[in-house]
Formats: structure tokens, C-alpha cells, sequence
């Protein structure tokens, strides 16, 4: 039952893709690319060149570059990583070629991302007004919750 077995010849990259996969590839790269772009110009016009804490708006390059690497850093999580693979053997075992598994994915787990991030930034600024209020209803049903679970 033991078979020895043998390495198949690789193809030149050129061979191995289809026109159509390359042209699939190349579209993907270049909307990778303008995602890129559009991210540093929409940074570039956020960023105010006044970087001062007391007022709230300090924020810029550096930080912009921490949440980059950070976030590069999140895309080679073993969940992420796992979710891509299973995927790409699935389609493999039946005979599809997975060229943008990845891509996809990562298309879509960003804009839940970005979706969340916005809808957390609308919460926090819905809630900061009542947050200032003494007399508001959040303060007063929070600090009955918070009164109720020390309690018990």
C-alpha cells in the first residue's frame, strides 16, 4: 500500500493562472490599491495639524500608522487565518479555484469593522449628552442597575 509519491513539474507563473484569473487578480490589487490610496486622503484632510490634548484633537499620522499595524497585525489571527484555509480547501476538494477567498473575506470583515466603529462613534456622542446631565435617565436607571448588582 505504500506508494511513493511524486512532486508534479511546477508551471511558470504565467502558466498557472487563467487570462480571466489574472485579470480577477489584477482588479482585486488595484482595488486594494485604491483603498489605500482613499485611506491615506481621507486621513490626510482628518488630520488637523493642531495636536493639542486639551481640546480633544489629537489625532494623526501616528496614530493612523498604530491602527494600520494593528490592524495588519489582527488579519494574521489564527481565526482569520483558519476561516480562509477551510474555505480555500473546501473549494478545492470541489475542484473550484479559490483565487479570492482571501480577499473576500477581509473585504468583508473590514466593513463590519468600519460599519461598528461608526455605529459605536454615533453611540458614544448620543450618550455624552446625557452623560453631562445629572438629572438624566441614564444616570438614574445605571446607577439603580449598578446599586441592584452590588447589592446582590
Amino acid at each position: 500500500m505504500n506508494e511513493v509519491v511524486r512532486a508534479l513539474p511546477r508551471l511558470p507563473l504565467r502558466e498557472r493562472l487563467t487570462r480571466d484569473e489574472w485579470r480577477r487578480m489584477g482588479l482585486m490589487f488595484g482595488f486594494i490599491a485604491f483603498l489605500h490610496i482613499a485611506g491615506a486622503l481621507l486621513m490626510w484632510k482628518a488630520t488637523t495639524g493642531d495636536y493639542k490634548l486639551a481640546d480633544g484633537s489629537l489625532f494623526g499620522w501616528g496614530t493612523a500608522a498604530l491602527a494600520y499595524t494593528l490592524g495588519m497585525r489582527h488579519a494574521f489571527d489564527a481565526d482569520h487565518i483558519s476561516a480562509i484555509d477551510n474555505t480555500t480547501r473546501k473549494l478545492m476538494a470541489e475542484g473550484k479555484r479559490p483565487l479570492a477567498v482571501g480577499f473576500f473575506f477581509s473585504l468583508g470583515h473590514s466593513s463590519v469593522v468600519a460599519f461598528l466603529a461608526i455605529l459605536l462613534n454615533f453611540g458614544i456622542k448620543a450618550v455624552g449628552s446625557q452623560l453631562k446631565d445629572e438629572n438624566s435617565s441614564l444616570h438614574h436607571y445605571t446607577g439603580l442597575v449598578g446599586t441592584t448588582v452590588s447589592g446582590t
